[in-house]
């Protein structure tokens, strides 16, 4: 988004009046500095970092130089560019006028400063050369388009710090001068694309530092606007990658976790989150469909190829200028893939130079690989980055490090480099600048680790949250409530803490608001303040590349949604991780049995939570929850626990089919929203209810007998057939034995606990996941036998099959009483087929519980 900037805020910013460093170059051989950013690039895009498009210049810097893994921005174009330009958080350093900009601090050194691209940081007094840079070609705003018919006269600029010292790689008749400072653009070379535009200007300006002032060193900033939308990509780019997407995202994505592990981008011990409910299966698209989903992701890695193109062209320069030696190369990115599906005209080919196509939320998620999210979330998708450094003699080549660093560190680490003196840098008003927030990455670069800050806090939009500490990670999406992740074990975030450590929520949490208060001045930012709007724009949800409409999966994966009784109409939408259920069923109680449920399967003790934001056009007796439910059929047994519009917490349940609901009051003026929990422990259900999903009010327990393997979910009756009532849920969780706790795995798709029950037919699957159990027939008796797929490396050891007891309690090892029956490889060459058979049989109704662990 283009922001201006007010003439309030033009009026207060201040400049720095620095004198440079005499002699900078003679006193020490300080190095030249390039710093290279792109614009929406995932995390896994590069082909150092996984990828599959063809980055060899940029992978070359990897290889000759250092790769971070862990690597943050501020999620968003403008906060990370304030937070690289200033050393500030982007709360304070309000677009790069908060402070010193990095061409302000390294030009006091005694550097020659260049700025290349997209600046999106102001205008008026706000431009590069008004803001410590030499020399500028590039445009000011948040976006632009690639070709000269889009991008249209006076968008891209050419600017002096020296009056009528313009420097560019194109002559003087292209341009127009509006002052002595500063010139528009009008023309363009034949074949002009605004990425090799970039490239040629930022080599021109190589030119110049190595021509006319050798005697000093050089800062550059190039920031390029690509891939950031539209896609727009020269045709030849484009058709070289036409077809390579055509196996789908799921199968690509599945393909670039395997190359990340075996670069050592991602721990074994991470697991790949799914895609989001809202992406469809690359078999649920029709061949039209997934041919233009192939077409515009070609256009998508032309335009990254084409980045790549142009850092080899300043790589290049650098050696013909003699000054490759001396020169430290970063090359990052300023937030994650973005994850918008706002194509304005889809029966556009995305190959036309005019193109709108945007990349959408599959592909988005397929380039941030192995993160979850995307642009703008502050978990791992939207806020990492690679960060590839290359400084000769300096930076070992081929290293990895796992240290973390942010944005916010770039100041620290140039001024630690080019030895600037930053305390004694001045505002006008004669104050001294802030203080950074950041600290120099040099010791990680020199092969050591740094002491690094206590914490870092993120933010954007007043909506989306986040503080990582030491290897604690809470975050929040969307206004949700928080989440918490252990970085070091989980750094895909695909296993949610928060119930487990809620000591560690809290703390953390007043963390983040001191940070917010800190940064911001005010606690406007803080979680308490934040926006409470409903949902993201739908523009992040997946819509179907022909015709346009949301692809909407109902309720999300393994979700099902019932309308029980006599209700006349429910649904439920999956909305960015709350559900929107829509009811005008009557109720529960005397006789009637009248609900919206959405459950899933859940399977022996655990909890079911979730919260519930705000129910909506409910009467009186309107009710929504969570409820345990034996099956759908009316008058079922059930428990539940819900919540009215005006606060009241009340307690149904049915102890046997066809009997009488029992109704309890428990509790009264409750303030939205509201966590609900029911806690399942063999036949004995405890439901609880909290305001912030740490501090829990137990209720009474209630017995109920339910078979082992149930339904449980949401539900919700708006309290009349004629009122239809509409109820959001957020974070619905089913913590049952079956999925919680969710531990480190050694087989890829397998998690270390998956419990199955037996006693299903002969031959019945007794689930619907891997691995696979069943009952087989053999002379009249009946066995027990599991089969699943493994990595054929990993020993038999490792698998180990627990009883887990009739109370789901117990855990012990029953792997001697399992027979392998056989290990066939599979066709990839890699993995096996492993049958194994309980060597006694089952006995007359004998029923048993068993999991599979997989140990490291």
């Amino acid at each position: 988004m283009n922001h201006q900037v007010s003439l309030l805020a033009v009026a207060l910013s201040f400049f720095l009046f620095l004198a440079p460093r005499a002699g900078a170059q003679e006193e020490a051989n300080y190095p030249n500095i390039i710093y290279i950013l792109v614009d929406d690039m995932g995390y896994s895009d590069l082909g150092c970092y996984g990828g599959e498009i063809e980055t060899p210049h940029i992978d070359r810097l990897a290889a000759e130089g250092m790769s971070f893994r862990q690597f943050y921005n501020n999620a968003k174009c403008e906060p990370t560019r304030t937070s690289i330009m200033s050393g500030l958080y982007h709360g304070r350093g309000a677009n790069a006028v908060g402070g010193a900009t990095l061409g302000e601090a390294l030009k006091s050194g005694g550097y020659r400063t260049y700025a290349v691209g997209k600046w999106h940081l102001g205008t008026g007094s706000l431009i590069p050369v008004r803001q410590g840079f030499d020399n500028f070609y590039g445009f000011y705003g948040g976006w632009s388009n690639y070709f000269p018919a889009q991008i249209g006269s006076n968008m891209i600029k050419r600017d002096t710090l020296e009056p009528n010292n313009f420097v560019s790689a194109y002559p003087e008749s292209y341009f127009s001068k509006s002052s002595t400072t500063v010139s528009n653009q009008v023309t363009f070379p034949e074949g002009y694309y605004m990425t090799d535009g970039f490239g040629d200007n930022a080599v021109a300006f190589i030119q110049d530092a190595a021509r006319n002032h050798a005697e000093e060193p050089f800062f550059m900033y190039l920031a390029f606007n690509a891939p950031h939308t539209p896609l727009q990509a020269p045709t030849d780019l484009i058709e070289k990658y036409r077809g390579r997407y055509a196996k789908g995202w799921e199968a690509l994505r599945e393909e670039k976790w395997e190359r990340q592990k075996e670069l050592g981008i991602v721990d074994p011990q991470w697991q790949l989150p799914e895609l989001r409910d809202d992406i469809p299966g690359w078999d649920e698209l029709s061949e039209e469909e997934r041919e233009a989903e192939d077409h515009r992701r070609a256009v998508y890695a032309a335009m990254m190829d084409s980045v790549d193109q142009n850092v080899g062209k300043v790589l290049a320069q650098l050696e013909a200028s003699g000054l490759d030696e001396n020169t430290l190369v970063i090359f990052t990115g300023d937030n994650g893939a973005q994850a918008f599906d706002n194509t304005s005209n889809r029966s556009e080919s995305p190959s036309a130079e005019g193109s709108r196509w945007s990349m959408g939320p599959a592909w988005a998620a397929y380039s941030n690989t192995p993160f979850r999210y995307y642009k703008q979330s502050q978990h791992q998708g939207g806020i990492c980055t690679p960060l590839v450094a290359r400084w000769p003699g300096r930076i070992a080549p081929g290293t990895m490090t796992d240290e973390p660093g942010h944005v916010v560190d770039m100041m620290a680490t140039f001024v630690d480099i080019a030895d600037v003196d930053y305390d004694s840098l001045k505002k006008n008003d004669g104050t001294p600048v802030p203080p950074m927030d950041g600290r120099s990455l040099l010791p990680i670069f020199e092969g050591g680790s740094r002491e690094g800050p206590d914490f870092v806090g993120f933010e954007f939009g007043g909506s989306e949250f986040a503080v990582i500490q030491g290897d604690w990670k809470l975050v929040n999406f969307s206004s949700g409530p928080w989440r918490l992740y252990n970085l070091k074990e989980d750094r895909t975030e695909t296993n949610n803490l928060r119930w487990e450590y809620p000591e560690k929520v809290a703390e953390l949490a007043a963390l983040y608001d001191q940070w917010a208060i800190d940064t911001y001045g005010n606690t406007s930012r803080t979680y308490a303040e934040r926006d409470t709007r409903n949902q993201l724009s739908q523009e992040l949800r997946y819509s179907r590349v022909l015709g346009g409409g949301l692809f909407e999966a109902p309720g999300g994966s393994k979700v099902e949604l019932h309308d029980i009784g006599s209700g006349n109409g429910a649904s439920l939408n999956d909305h960015w991780e709350h559900y929107l259920t829509e009811t005008s069923a009557a109720g529960i109680g005397r006789g009637e049995d009248s609900v919206t449920f959405a459950a899933k399967s859940f399977f022996g003790d655990g909890s079911v939570i979730a919260q519930v934001e705000s129910p909506d056009n409910f009467t009186s007796g309107g009710t929504a929850g969570l409820m345990f439910r034996e099956s759908t059929e009316t008058d079922s047994a059930f428990l539940m626990i819900g919540v009215r519009e005006g606060g009241d917490c009340i307690q149904l349940h049915r102890p046997a089919s066809g009997g009488v609901p029992v109704f309890k009051q428990l509790g009264s003026d409750l303030t939205f929203p509201i966590f609900l929990k029911i806690t399942r422990e063999a036949d004995q259900f405890t439901p609880a209810y909290s305001a912030d999903g740490e501090t829990w009010t137990s209720l009474a327990v209630v017995e109920l007998d339910l078979a082992m393997e149930t339904m449980a979910g949401l539900a919700a009756f708006s309290g009349s057939n004629e009122t239809r009532g509409s109820v959001i849920f957020r974070e619905w969780e089913s913590l049952d034995v079956a999925t919680y706790p969710l531990r480190s795995r050694a087989v890829d798709g397998l998690p270390e606990y998956l419990a199955y029950a037996l006693g299903a037919g002969a031959g019945d699957n007794a689930r619907g996941f891997l691995p696979r159990l069943r009952l087989s027939e053999e002379m009249g008796s009946r066995y027990p036998e599991l089969s699943f797929s493994r990595r054929s490396e990993f020993p038999n050891e490792n698998f180990v099959i627990r009883w887990l007891g009739d109370d789901l309690s117990l855990w012990e090892d029953h792997t001697n009483e399992w027979l392998t029956v056989s290990e066939i490889p599979n066709p990839d060459g890699i993995s096996e087929e492993v049958l194994m058979r309980r060597d006694s049989e089952i006995s007359g109704g004998e029923s048993a519980y068993y999991c599979l662990e997989v140990t490291e």
